[in-house]
């Protein structure tokens, strides 16, 4: 994008560019498109930090935390941006649901499939928990995390994009099969975190 404003050294507000040596005539004739594009930024209903939000998600190879992967890591266009930021992943699970993630690096690529207890969905994420001493009831897993909080000032907890949070470990596996497949990888993935009596 064309930087249309620049902030002033003397004063820090803000103004037109004039690195092509405009004389007031045309810097004055400028003013159209700039309000052009401020009304294109209206049009998105976003305010600066939402846009912000989602460019950190979004064009730092970080496409799956809304539940979006385009076919390369081009940069997403602004039609993309508007579609996910009117797009909400719905919470598919009760607390105390065994889910399955599809876990990525930091890079965003997938790698694994594990095995997790379900606690809550806060806007587009899921809050989850490793099984502690193979507890699977909510209120015991709660009230260890609760006493983990109090005696450490810490807890297992996780936090997932709910793109990636499958109900069935085959889901998970399904999914994770298809994006390596659609990246031109192979699934290696063997030693899973899974649970004996979970199906």
């Amino acid at each position: 994008m064309e930087r249309l404003t620049t902030r002033r050294r003397d004063d820090g507000r803000w103004a037109l560019r004039n690195d092509d040596g405009a004389n007031i005539k045309e810097q004055i004739n400028k003013i159209p498109r700039a309000i052009d594009r401020l009304a294109a930024y209206e049009d998105t209903g976003l305010e600066p930090e939402e846009i912000e939000s989602i460019k950190s998600l979004c064009l730092g190879g970080k496409h799956y935390v809304l539940g979006f992967l385009p076919p390369t890591n081009a940069p997403l266009t602004l039609e993309e941006l508007r579609e996910m930021a009117n797009r909400k992943v719905p919470a598919r699970f009760t607390p105390g649901d065994t889910v399955w993630v599809v876990e990525r690096d930091e890079n965003g690529n997938v790698f694994e499939v594990s095995g997790y207890m379900f606690l809550a969905a806060v806007d587009y994420f899921a809050v989850v928990s490793a099984f502690i001493n193979d507890v699977e009831n909510l209120d015991e897993t709660m009230a260890l995390l609760a006493d983990d909080t109090a005696e450490n000032d810490n807890t297992d907890l996780c936090v997932f994009p709910l793109a990636d949070v499958y109900g069935t470990q085959e889901a998970a596996h399904a999914a994770l099969d298809a994006e390596e497949a659609a990246a031109g990888g192979v699934s290696n993935v063997s030693n899973l975190d899974t649970k004996e009596d979970v199906p």
